[in-house]
């Protein structure tokens, strides 16, 4: 039998990840004083468990979504998803350019010109000309695309309480911040 090797405790920091996904670094700060090989051991268990973490959570969102969306659809009044998008995006962001808005909603120009259109058919935003650079469009949500968006955050909320009802208050405000910091950090990298 192997003599206990007495260790301290292991820094629980994630791994680095690339664009595509790839590991690209694991920090390695506090690492416990043993033999490499059960280090190496420890290491594949914590990143085999953080994986089926993760795996849990994505399958957890996903299906969370998909409810959700699906029940949105049968909303009389539902907006398509990427005209949602742009109402959220110009709403936290205020007023930006097209050029701009491509950008942040990972479409084309010509994709955002057609989002946009049929955006203002709808009569959710406005498109304008700026007043300092006339070859600079700008876009803004316009009141109809304000009130649209509030009654859509208003009806998914209640969906959302309908099946996050098992959670108390104080479990849905740590489910938000855990969330919101996640945003937060994807929102940093971009």
């Amino acid at each position: 039998m192997r003599d206990a090797v007495e260790t301290q405790p292991v820094d629980k920091t994630l791994c680095t990840y690339g664009q595509r996904g790839e590991r690209v670094a694991m920090l390695t700060e506090n690492l416990p004083d043993f033999p490499p090989e059960t280090y190496m051991s420890q290491q594949l268990t914590e990143t085999a468990d953080l994986e089926e973490v993760l795996v849990r959570l994505d399958e957890a969102w996903a299906q969370l979504f998909r409810r959700v969306a699906a029940e949105m659809k049968e909303y009389p009044y539902a907006i398509p998803l990427a005209q949602v998008n742009l109402l959220r995006l110009l709403d936290r962001l205020g007023t930006q350019r097209m050029s701009d808005l491509a950008t942040k909603l990972d479409v084309t120009q010509s994709g955002c010109t057609a989002l946009v259109d049929r955006a203002i058919d709808a009569g959710l935003v406005e498109r304008y000309r700026d007043e300092d650079d006339r070859r600079v469009v700008r876009v803004r949500i316009s009141p109809a695309g304000e009130e649209a968006l509030g009654e859509l955050r208003r009806i998914r909320a209640r969906y959302l309480a309908q099946h996050l009802r098992h959670l108390d208050v104080d479990e849905l405000a740590q489910l938000t911040t855990l969330l919101s910091r996640a945003a937060t950090a994807m929102n940093e990298q971009v």
